[in-house]
């Protein structure tokens, strides 16, 4: 299992073009890939579990990725977060 983190830079990052593009690339993989914000910890796969998690400008993200590809998926997810979030 791996773990890492991610501050938002963004306002609304995860409401946005942003959110929808992470479930996406989170959904290739075969891993088991969870975001933690304080105590609330969704999927990374479920698009409105993405959406509806509140998130604001300057939260630390957590990010736990788990399986077979998780050096790939940990690969992909950083991109994208340094992209859009």
């Amino acid at each position: 299992m791996r773990e890492f983190q991610y501050v938002i830079t963004y306002p609304n990052a995860l409401a946005t073009r942003g959110g929808t593009t992470l479930v996406n690339i989170a959904s290739g993989f075969a891993s088991a890939i969870s975001m933690r914000n304080g105590t609330i910890c969704i999927s990374a796969k479920s698009l409105l579990g993405v959406m509806l998690m509140p998130t604001r400008q300057g939260d630390t993200l957590t990010f736990s990725v788990d399986g077979p590809d998780e050096a790939q998926a940990v690969e992909a997810i950083e991109a994208c977060l340094k992209q859009y979030l």
